[in-house]
């Protein structure tokens, strides 16, 4: 995300994070003026967390999910790295 000049203003350094035993890495989006936009579709909060892929695989394992497939990745989206996957709790 820093690399990206675009995205660099909207996310806040590499940041670590905790969640019921969990450890994750997340990049912290500050949506600045979107909340007030009619056209804007996030959150209701002023912020959100953007966890890493391998937080999310991580996140994924630790709550029981067994089974991943993958999907395609898009390192360079617009609105931020997007990727796909399917995940099933065994």
């Amino acid at each position: 995300m820093q690399t990206n000049p675009n995205l660099k203003k909207k996310f806040g350094p590499l940041q670590g994070g905790s969640f019921r035993g969990l450890d994750y890495e997340f990049f912290e989006q500050t949506y600045q003026y979107g909340v007030t936009d009619e056209e804007f579709c996030g959150g209701t909060g002023k912020t959100s967390r953007w966890l890493t892929k391998d937080a999310i695989v991580s996140a994924l394992r630790h709550f029981g999910h067994k089974e991943l497939r993958y999907g395609p990745d898009d390192a360079n989206h617009p609105n931020g790295p997007s990727t796909c996957l399917f995940s099933r709790r065994s």
